[in-house]
């Protein structure tokens, strides 16, 4: 039985008429527009029902009926089809070399390549086109931030491409000058490995990336994936070249893209080596590689990303801080354990807890990327759980403190609380751990490690990734504990101030009563956590400048308590002198307070 005659629309190659045809035969026609090229149609059979049947027409030789604005700005309203696509792109890489491939410009292109990449396939010589497009674009160095991201949309759509393109042999390849796809259909029974490499004797140019100034990618790959298949049986880390897959099953499809990040390489060279991937139970593989995270990450309210160069120094200061406060905080911890006087009091012991609580804080941000990058799920939730219990904890003990100094000064020292202290700690200790249940109960998938990207900006770090969560249960509990230490802190300046006699004010001491009178400001101000209120200034022009005090102050937080309740504490200093110190440094028992 023949395809019978047919008739079919095209909305931008016009109508076409498709005489009687046999099965396995093809039927042209003259195109519309350029009647010298041709129309094609196959027909088909289906051999279980034996009937003949028309397949789609292949107008793509065939020119549109209407020209294509004359730049890219022109196509934004262009709609694109299966029946389009190529000439829409081909127009594109006509037009690039007299654009100027401002962020509008890339916006129009990042659209049209996804409306491309929506087709239900995609030629071999559709994406040989969509792929030079992208490859322009690479070459061109781009300085502007928003720019550069733009471009980097446009190259995470090109895996796509590998899933979309038809083609009748084994494997296909498109090479171009800085993007190299392979993608092959490996046979389940005999398949032991891939191996895909290609030499380009020009330079190689990727986007310009200031995180890739100092330090080089050990390969140039972007991308691997397997599509349609389960990967079992693996002994050790994927390479990129899959030649440690020992068993492979399904219709699998494996492209590889390949993308040159040696900027200054002179052969620019592509290498197939040295980039291991995850090796897990999904139907996919990617390359990952580790990035830290910066302390404002903690209580950053616009939780967007901010620049590669900013968050590496801010990343760097974060855990020079961290590690500092870290160390100072165990010295004051042991200090005070260790000499039994100086903990006697109440503002000794909430002290302690605070220092605790401080300690534990820097700690779990120190280690936290070390431990997602083991990607256990489970564990990474411990940390995250972990590391927001020790916030609220170091955040409630600050609170604390604005409290005693409120009962010591205000109330002038007549304020009797039994158990005082068990009081503090039931508070101090138990309020976060009843913050942290309630999420737990509530979604305990609040905390994880979320993809870095500009929602989910702390990738390879454990933290609480639902915004709404984060917002209630740390920015909400973190404002009100800094609202009510400022209003202490005011408090009791104002009263510290006015319980100073006129004629000490007046006498000639006044500059170190002015001295004393700013330590006692410094000190309050680190031990109530006020320097934590930079966050919430952190927005528009001045976040980074803000992020940097925030950074900056509140990691060596620890340090500065050090300072003001140790190292400048006379009761601490004569202290340490009686118990560790010898020689002329040494003081007696005798000349210490009992």
């Amino acid at each position: 039985m023949d395809c019978p005659e047919s008739f079919s629309h095209t909305t931008y190659k016009g109508n076409y008429s498709w005489p009687l045809t046999s099965p396995a035969a093809k039927a042209e026609v003259s195109c519309r527009k350029n009647p010298l090229q041709s129309a094609r149609r196959s027909c088909a059979i289906n051999i279980d029902l034996e009937i003949a049947f028309w397949k789609k027409p292949n107008v793509t030789e065939c020119k549109l009926l209407e020209e294509l604005p004359n730049n890219i700005i022109g196509l934004h309203d262009v709609v694109v089809t299966e029946e389009n696509a190529q000439d829409v792109v081909q127009h594109i890489l006509y037009l690039l070399p007299n654009a100027t491939l401002q962020l509008e410009e890339l916006k129009i292109i990042e659209s049209i390549i996804s409306d491309v990449l929506r087709l239900a396939d995609m030629s071999v010589t559709l994406a040989e086109n969509t792929l030079s497009i992208v490859n322009y674009i690479l070459l061109r160095e781009i300085e502007e931030q928003n720019i550069r991201k733009m471009t980097n949309g446009i190259l995470k759509t090109t895996e796509e491409i590998g899933y979309k393109v038809t083609y009748m042999e084994r494997n296909t390849s498109v090479i171009t000058t800085s993007l190299a796809l392979l993608v092959t259909r490996p046979d389940p029974s005999a398949f032991g490995g891939l191996a895909f490499g290609v030499t380009s004797y020009e330079r190689g140019v990727g986007l310009k990336d200031e995180s890739l100034t100092k330090e080089r990618l050990n390969t140039y790959v972007v991308s691997a994936s397997i599509e349609n298949a389960s990967v079992q049986n693996l002994n050790e880390p994927v390479t990129i070249t899959l030649q440690h897959i020992d068993q492979i099953e399904g219709n699998a499809a494996v492209h590889c893209v390949f993308w040159d990040f040696q900027k200054n390489n002179g052969l620019g060279g592509w290498n197939t080596s040295g980039c291991e991937m995850e090796s897990t139970d999904r139907d996919y593989t990617i390359c990952f590689c580790n990035h830290l995270t910066h302390f404002g990450v903690l209580l950053d309210l616009s939780r967007a990303e901010i620049d590669t160069t900013q968050d590496r120094v801010l990343t760097l200061l974060s855990y020079a801080g961290c590690g500092v406060s870290s160390l100072f905080l165990g010295i004051t911890l042991v200090t005070y354990l260790t000499l039994e006087k100086l903990r006697r009091d109440n503002p000794s012991k909430i002290l302690l807890n605070l220092c605790a609580a401080l300690l534990m804080l820097n700690m779990l941000f120190l280690t936290n990327s070390w431990l997602s990058s083991f990607d256990q799920p489970g564990l990474c939730i411990t940390v995250a759980v972990l590391l927001h219990y020790s916030l609220l904890a170091a955040f409630t003990w600050m609170c604390l403190e604005s409290v005693h100094f409120y009962l010591a000064f205000i109330k002038v020292f007549n304020v009797y609380v039994p158990k005082y202290i068990l009081k503090c700690c039931i508070a101090g200790w138990g309020v976060p751990a009843m913050v942290v249940t309630l999420v737990l109960i509530i979604n305990k998938d609040s905390y994880g490690n979320g993809s870095r990207s500009e929602s989910h900006p702390f990738g390879n770090f454990c933290w609480i990734q639902e915004n709404l969560v984060f917002y209630i249960s740390v920015v909400a509990y973190v404002f009100f504990i800094f609202v009510t230490n400022t209003a202490m802190f005011i408090t009791v300046l104002l009263q510290i101030h006015s319980m100073k006699s006129r004629t000490q004010r007046r006498s000639s001491f006044w500059k170190r009563g002015f001295l004393q009178d700013l330590k006692s400001a410094f000190s309050l101000m680190f031990l109530l956590g006020l320097t934590w209120g930079f966050v919430f200034f952190a927005w528009g022009a001045v976040r980074i400048f803000f992020l940097y005090l925030f950074s900056i102050f509140n990691t060596l937080q620890g340090f500065f308590i050090f300072v003001f309740h140790c190292l400048l504490k006379d009761e601490v200093v004569k202290q340490c002198r009686v118990h560790f110190c010898w020689g002329r440094f040494r003081l007696s028992n005798s000349s210490v307070f009992p």
